[in-house]
């Protein structure tokens, strides 16, 4: 999913799945989890976005640097939108894909990065 605002696009990964953890009533965590994740821009997995994963495999596999299938996906939404900052918490895999490596943070490099 997609975050945007003025300043910058990020990229929010497993969010749901983290709410769902918070709460021991499933349709509250539902209720909840929508409520959220109605704020982001959410994008389909079109042809060009599987042609740059498919591309990202390959030059991985030819490098032998092999990441989850999913990271490559993530990789190439996010080039494909050119955005600002991709956040995870698994940032040696995506560094691995030279064209969005300048682009990879972790939360807390990420709130260094723009002073919060």
């Amino acid at each position: 999913m997609l975050v945007r605002n003025k300043q910058s696009t990020l990229f929010m990964l497993k969010y749901l799945c983290a709410l769902l953890y918070l709460h021991n009533n499933p349709e509250k965590s539902i209720a909840e989890a929508r409520r959220v994740l109605s704020q982001f821009i959410w994008v389909d997995c079109d042809s060009e976005i599987a042609d740059k994963s498919a591309m990202y495999i390959a030059q991985l596999i030819k490098a032998g640097k092999i990441i989850e299938f999913q990271d490559t996906v993530i990789a190439a939404t996010f080039a494909k939108l050119r955005g600002n900052y991709l956040v995870t918490l698994n940032k040696k895999h995506f560094n691995n894909i030279s064209e969005i490596k300048d682009k990879v943070y972790t939360p807390y490099m990420l709130s260094e990065k723009i002073g919060i």
